[in-house]
């Protein structure tokens, strides 16, 4: 019942939609689709030898649940709302209903290409569309390798990828304002100034980082190890020679400090991605240039004849090799072009080589040849000379026979003459064979007009100008070729659909290959001309001038369909990518239409899987290639931020509280300008504090030694001058020692020559001494306080303070100034702080150079001689620190030796080790270690990573990757952010479409955020690749969900009037009723499902079987088809099995549940007869006021028992009034719905409720209407009047409770498996007929007081069981009723199988019979063929053999069964006995009798009322 869906949907109920749909799918036959045993299908409830559940059997659901009778159909989960759309469309378009869209795909029968009938879009069309990529994930990922997902067209032409495309136009650059911050790109150049200084017109080649070929391989020119064919795309691997990466690790590593050049190799050089310049395809062999200094050349494909230039190898190369020196200069190779048989390519400095086979002297130079009849080869390239050595080259071009170059304004050409030279001045023009030299053509149109590029075929060559006019050299002449703009007549073939100024912007690029020339607009269309056919055609006309016809072969209609590049294959065939970086190629219709003509038989189909496309190759024997720009954003998008190093140290200069501030350095800066008491000179960046520090050290020399010795007073008083290793002080002030920290004075290389030696002079003016208690301590002769204190100010700042540019200050202090600035020079030079020397030498500001210094200190193992911390690593490994530099620049050692704790941490081990701090770091290598503590040192940016060897040796990126994720680990715990930055932006470096999701999933958890929403901006720009090759797979929920809104809000940024919500608001603000009236509606409509489901729930339970699959309640329903399927709610008729057709015999397995029912006092089953149906309104109308209040959809329709009614004549076929129901207990509903199980068609249950007359005469044969009666059912008729005639009418039988239940009496349960183990029993004799059977009546309320008729019909139904399997079980309590069986006879009027029925308790008001139209019949009937139609697919063979030996089993104990109900009928002779029978367990029962028999019943209920009803039934 599709209402259930509908409801829970609405309701946001995913639990109850997940179950309904899991229950449902043991209908469908689903053997790729596993439960959590492993197994194929559902094999809950199912009998021994069984592997999926036969007759629509739900585990063990009781019959006339509503979980047992839904059959969820493909009809039902296609249905559609009033707006066209389904579940399964709604579903995809809400972010938050993810669980309900992986339910519906978890469905077998769901059709995820279903359309909707608005837009025509599909399921994956509106997930992408609403930004819903998790949806679209579950969408791929439930149908692998179904492209038609893919290429499905809404009904404007739209892929869901084109919807998509089009959400996000543009937004690129919007996310590279957003993640490129101006930081300077220093890891790899970036391709735009790599090849900035090239002659030729860049948007001419292509340039990009990947390859990928495909086709025919059958010359081996696809770059593969194999000679296989390529159906699909794949990625060509390049591998740069080796002496070109030794050259790089050179450069790179000017100082070699005496390692070789394969010790200088290191990842970043080797992994460094590769841009692809151009590539180019001939028929035997393929060439790709590279944007590299050298050796940028590969080539692959038949070595035969020298095309490949690798000299005596002429062998075959699989894939592409360099082209490496000495072959090819020391040059980078700027342009290539390939014939069938020769390569010619152009330099950097315009000189042209050429190689190959020299037939026609396509080479221009002669080769010697040593036989006249073999053919001369070029094997090695070699420069071609004559008039091209005067002025450098910038293109060239090839074709079989001849070659092309052009400069800026001269054209050569040289090869066989076919009238494609160009040989225009010369008599001999039409008799020169071949032209063996370069030969200049000499046209007039060259003249003033600089070419754009040239392209060759064998029988012309087109020329495109810097005017965008085209000119090709055919038929021993030139011509020009008609322009759109200027030639209109020339274009009769197509109409023109857009303004002409959009011609005028002319022509961007000219494509040729076999007999076809293109032109490519800067509007994005192509035209065709076929040189071919026009020559064919002068020659038939004779001679004249060349009539050239350009066709329209792609005309852009919509904007990200506008062509970027393309070229021409076999027989002409065009292949081209878009701006949006899709790949299109021409090919033949499968049916031609006709009347199309020519045009009609091609069209364009999408080549899959290849997105972000900048240019495509083709060549004449079927090879395909494309080169593919990935997105920049993570190589130069992720942010990390200018070192913090100076930052860090400045809270460690002892003295800097003197002069702290709060305001920032731009804030100081302004006031310092205000001021105009300097000249503006001041250091750059101006650290802060800076202008309190000048100020300060203007102060008289007393009032600064006062205030400092004050100072460091209060300084010890509240914090520990341990923090500082040594002290500095000078011979002019003895008293006062200055702490300062040994790796900072590290920065002086004089300093760290004596710190190995303890102590020592310092040229003449200092000198380290230790003191007493074991501290160093730096003493100067003769300087100045604010000498030393300028000094040491440098050594933690960078820079000094100047004192001596100020203009109002007296003479005698300028010179005073001037003094200590001549002092602190030589000071600076005695240290070796030659920087520093020089800038004061020369008034001016030193540069910053503290990370260089502490570079340099730290790979100087004398600057470890004063380390005070040893980092214990893993292994055993170890690494000495300074605490200091450690405190301040880790958050994780500053809360070690500080922080709330106050240092407590290290507290003992400060007592116990007087030397050392030891800290554990035992899980950390050793060589991670070291890369975390060099960057704690001097703070270095993404070159910290270069000289990594890891994965160098093995060429595994991998392995590189691995090594920098662990340092990343180490970084995050310990809390240091910028390095955290600088690991994430490495890995940027080698992110790509494959590996970006499990990157993302290492790397999510980092407290940095940048690569982390860079890879997602990156996934959202490549989302087509990744979804239709499913790598998004390893993302988890939580990133998918990130991913989501990413995704939404690229689409909010790029249409922000549609999707950020400001329409609503103002539709909102306009009709502020709008939001009670859509929840109004959403409330009518869930009422709506809540009415139809429970009419469905009630007309369930009157079902012997889930077979009869409920009438659709779509929404989208016509008015007169819902008042048809109101009528036919509620079918009484028994359907077969949905699976296995009819029930046949003792068919009825799943009748045996195991659950208990209430049993029925003797009177009230006396009185239960008849029943009556409650019914409910249809879809539109209102909820009965007898619904649940949970509005559960397994809640049962309530029954009320009454007393037999008169029935009035009445066709069967009238239309029924149902009654308001009363609720029962769900028990009695479930035995009342068991009771009704018959194995007879729909139409025969309608035929068998026939009215009955008042009195228990025989009824006529014929029914209204003119319908004749078998005879066979008149008898049967007739029996069950006369028992009607004859049961009592006492109003005691409803006494007792229904759902009163003896706990004590139920009986042991018995397994399936005891059942199996069980010898067959004797067959007992022959049984005498059964009395007749009681008759089952369905009793309808009268209508209304107004629309009541005196002649209400009412119908009754015979409800019959066929006997079932007995398991004979002990009763524990008996009752009594009346004889309750019948028989029924074969066509020879035989007794036959006794039958047994079920009463249940009649309804107090009469009811008018139901009624089926024939369109009922036929969709009940339509169901059943669709139900069989699932359950007869394929299956295998071992589901086969396990349902044949189900059946043989069931057969079998249906015979045993059989004979037991004969042995029970026989003891039951004396009569209708009123005994009480006893509680069945497991459908079964006992009964004794107040006859002279006794009899065992069966049931075939859940427990221990159907055991009774049983025992009721046959019991005397």
């Amino acid at each position: 019942m599709s209402s259930y869906l509908w409801r829970y949907y609405l309701e946001n109920d995913a639990d109850s939609f997940q179950r309904l749909l899991h229950s449902t799918q043991s209908h469908g036959h689903t053997p790729n689709r596993r439960n959590a045993t492993g197994r194929t299908g559902l094999v809950s409830g199912t009998s021994p030898g069984t592997s999926k559940p036969l007759a629509g059997s739900l585990g063990k659901q009781q019959f006339g649940s509503t979980a047992a009778a839904i059959v969820i159909t493909k009809h039902m989960l296609k249905e559609l709302d009033s707006m066209g759309r389904s579940l399964l469309h709604l579903a995809c378009s809400d972010t938050d209903r993810l669980l309900f869209t992986k339910a519906l795909l978890s469905h077998p029968l769901i059709d995820p290409g279903q359309a909707d009938l608005e837009s025509g879009w599909t399921s994956l069309h509106r997930s992408l569309y609403h930004g819903n990529v998790s949806a679209a994930r579950e969408i791929m990922a439930a149908n692998p390798n179904n492209w038609n997902l893919v290429k499905t067209k809404d009904n404007s032409g739209d892929t869901p990828f084109d919807v998509f495309g089009a959400s996000l136009f543009g937004i690129e650059s919007f996310v590279e304002d957003d993640l490129c911050v101006g930081e300077e790109f220093d890891a790899s150049k970036d391709l735009d100034e790599e090849t900035s200084h090239l002659h030729y017109s860049m948007p001419l080649y292509a340039r990009g980082d990947e390859v990928f070929t495909w086709g025919s391989n059958k010359n081996l020119n696809l770059g593969f190890s194999d000679g296989d064919d390529r159906s699909y795309p794949e990625r060509v691997s390049l591998q740069r020679p080796r002496g070109l990466l030794l050259e790089q690790a050179e450069e790179l590593h000017p100082t070699s400090n005496g390692k070789s050049l394969e010790e200088l190799l290191d990842a970043r050089i080797l992994f460094d991605r590769m841009q692809i310049f151009d590539i180019c395809l001939s028929k035997f062999h393929s060439a790709v240039v590279t944007t590299d200094s050298h050796s940028n050349l590969f080539l692959c494909g038949f070595g035969n004849g020298g095309r490949l230039g690798f000299g005596d190898e002429q062998n075959t190369q699989f894939k592409f090799r360099p082209l490496s020196p000495p072959l090819l200069p020391k040059k980078r190779v700027d342009a290539v072009a390939l014939g069938q048989d020769h390569t010619v390519v152009v330099l950097e400095n315009g000189d042209v080589w050429t190689w190959g086979s020299n037939r026609w002297g396509q080479l221009g130079y002669g080769v010697q040849q040593k036989n006249p009849k073999e053919e001369p080869i070029q094997s090695t390239p070699r420069q071609v000379f004559g008039l091209l050595k005067r002025e450098p080259v910038r293109g060239c071009a090839a074709s079989r026979t001849h070659t092309v170059v052009f400069t800026g304004n001269s054209l050569f050409t040289f090869g066989k003459n076919d009238g494609q030279l160009g040989i225009l001045d010369s008599s001999d023009a039409k008799t020169l064979a071949a032209q063996s030299t370069p030969r200049k053509v000499a046209a007039s149109f060259l003249t003033g007009r600089a070419i754009r590029q040239i392209v060759a075929i064998d029988k012309a060559t087109a020329i495109l100008l810097d005017n965008s006019e085209v000119y090709v050299l055919a038929g021993y002449g030139y011509s020009k070729l008609p322009h759109p703009d200027t030639e209109p007549s020339a274009f009769a073939s197509f109409a023109l659909e857009r303004p002409r100024n959009v011609f005028r912007e002319g022509l961007q690029k000219i494509s040729a290959g076999g007999n076809m020339i293109c032109t490519l607009s800067t509007a994005g269309d192509v035209f065709a001309v076929d040189v071919e056919a026009t020559l064919k055609e002068r020659a038939d006309k004779g001679n004249g001038k060349l009539g050239w016809v350009t066709e329209r072969a792609w005309s852009m209609r919509k904007r990200h369909m506008a062509i970027e590049d393309l070229d021409i294959g076999v027989d002409g065939s065009i292949i081209f990518c878009t701006r949006d970086g899709s790949i299109w190629k021409q090919v033949l219709r499968a049916k031609v239409k006709e009347g199309s003509g020519e045009s009609g038989r091609y069209k364009f189909q999408r080549v899959s899987g290849l997105t972000r496309m900048t240019a495509v190759r083709s060549s004449t024997s079927g090879a395909f290639a494309a080169i593919r720009k990935d997105a920049g954003l993570m190589r130069k998008g992720l942010y990390v931020g200018p070192p913090g190093l100076w930052d860090d140290v400045v809270p460690m200069l002892s003295f800097g509280g003197l002069f702290e501030t709060d305001q920032n350095p731009e804030q100081e800066e302004k006031e310092l300008d205000d001021q105009h008491d300097g000249w503006g000179y001041h250091p750059h960046p101006r650290p802060r504090g800076y202008g309190k520090a000048q100020s300060w050290f203007k102060q008289p020399n007393d009032v600064i030694e006062f205030e400092l010795k004050d100072y460091l007073v209060q300084l010890e008083l509240h914090q520990e001058l341990t923090d500082w290793d040594m002290t500095i002080s000078t011979t002019k002030v003895n008293e006062l020692n200055l702490p300062i920290h040994s790796i900072i004075l590290a920065r002086s290389p004089a300093f760290r020559s004596i710190l190995a030696q303890g102590s020592g002079k310092i040229s003449e003016v200092g000198e380290l001494i230790q003191t007493c208690e074991g501290q160093l301590r730096l003493i100067l002769k003769d300087v100045e306080l604010l000498t030393m204190l300028n000094l040491v100010y440098y050594l933690y700042i960078d820079t000094f303070v100047d004192l001596w540019h100020h203009r109002k200050i007296s003479r005698s202090k300028a010179e005073y100034y001037k003094s200590l600035r001549v002092e602190l020079e030589a000071l600076a030079s005695a240290l070796q702080l030659n920087l520093l020397a020089e800038a004061l030498e020369g008034m001016r500001f030193p540069p910053r150079t503290m990370n260089k210094d502490l570079q340099e200190a730290h790979s100087d193992p004398n600057t470890f001689v004063t380390a005070d911390m040893i980092i214990d690593l893993a292994d055993g490994e170890s690494l000495s620190v300074h605490s200091g530099l450690m405190r301040a620049r880790c958050p994780f050692f500053a809360t070690l030796y500080g922080g709330s704790a106050g240092g407590r941490w290290l507290l003992a081990r400060q007592e116990n080790e007087t030397e050392y701090v030891r800290v554990d770091l035992k899980h950390v290598p050793r060589n991670i270690m070291e890369i975390v503590v060099s960057w704690l040192y001097y703070d270095w940016g993404a070159e910290g990573f270069d000289g990594i060897r890891i994965g160098v040796e093995e060429n595994n990126l991998d392995l590189f990757l691995d090594f920098v994720l662990d340092v990343l680990s180490i970084a995050n715990e310990l809390m240091l952010g910028r390095l955290s930055r600088v690991c994430q932006r490495v890995i940027g470096w080698h992110v790509n479409t494959r590996n970006a999701a499990g990157l993302l999933n290492a790397i999510a958890e980092s407290s940095e955020r940048g690569f982390k929403d860079g890879c997602l901006q990156y996934m959202c720009l490549n989302m087509e690749t990744m979804l239709e090759n499913n790598l998004l797979d390893e993302l988890d929920e939580d990133l998918m969900s990130e991913l989501d809104a990413t995704v939404r809000k690229n689409q909010s940024r790029c249409y922000p009037l549609s999707r950020s919500g400001k329409q609503e608001a103002r539709l909102r603000k306009t009709y502020p009723q709008m939001l009670e009236d859509s929840a109004r509606e959403k409330k009518e409509l869930l009422s709506s499902y809540i009415a139809a489901a429970e009419e469905y729930s009630l007309s369930s339970s009157l079902k012997a079987s889930s077979g009869l699959s409920a009438i659709s309640s779509s929404p989208r329903a016509p008015k007169s088809a819902k008042r048809k399927q109101a009528k036919v709610t509620h079918v009484t008729g028994v359907l077969s099995s949905p699976l296995v057709g009819p029930l046949q015999g003792n068919e009825e397995i799943f009748s045996m549940d195991d659950e208990e029912l209430p049993t029925l006092s003797s009177q009230s089953q006396a009185r239960a007869t008849e029943f009556s149906i409650s019914d409910n309104k249809d879809w539109k109308g209102k909820a009965p006021a007898s619904l649940s209040p949970t509005g559960s959809p397994f809640a049962r329709s309530p029954f009320t028992p009454s007393t037999p009614h008169q029935v009035t004549g009445q066709s069967p076929w009238s239309t029924p009034t149902l009654a308001k129901p009363t609720k029962l207990d769900m028990r009695d509903i479930m035995s009342q719905a068991s009771a009704t199980a018959s194995g007879k068609s729909v139409l025969t249950a309608q035929l068998t409720a026939s009215p009955t007359p008042k009195s228990p005469a025989i009824a006529s044969p014929k029914l209204e209407g003119g319908f004749k009666m078998s005879q066979k059912e008149r008898k049967r008729q007739q029996q069950q009047q006369q028992i009607l005639g004859s049961l009592p009418t006492s109003g005691t039988a409803l006494e007792k409770a229904v759902w009163n239940i003896n706990p004590a009496a139920q009986a042991p349960k018995i397994s399936l498996k005891d059942v199996l183990s069980k010898p067959d029993p004797t067959p007992p004799p022959a049984p005498p007929p059964p009395p007749p059977h009681a008759q089952l009546t369905i009793r309808r309320p009268p209508p209304e007081p107004q629309t009541q008729s005196s002649s209400s019909p009412r119908r009754t139904i015979s409800a019959t069981h066929r006997p079932l399997p007995t398991i004979a079980t002990p009763s524990s309590s008996s009752y009594s009723t009346a004889p309750a069986t019948t028989s029924r006879h074969t066509a020879g009027g035989s007794a036959s199988k006794p039958r047994r029925t079920v009463s249940s308790p009649p309804l107090p008001q009469p009811e008018s019979s139901l009624r089926f139209t024939l369109q009922d019949i036929i969709s009940q009937e339509e169901v059943h063929k669709e139900l069989i139609k699932d359950y007869s697919a394929k299956r295998s063979l071992q589901e086969i053999q396990e349902e044949q030996e189900f059946l043989r089993w069931w057969e079998e104990e249906s015979r045993r069964a059989q004979m037991e109900e004969a042995q029970i009928g026989a003891g039951a002779g004396a009569g209708a006995g009123t005994g009480a029978g006893g509680q069945g367990q497991q459908g079964r029962g006992r009964g004794r009798g107040r006859g002279r028999g006794r009899g065992r019943g069966r049931g075939r209920g859940g427990g221990a009322e159907r055991g009774g009803k049983k025992a009721v039934a046959s019991g005397v």
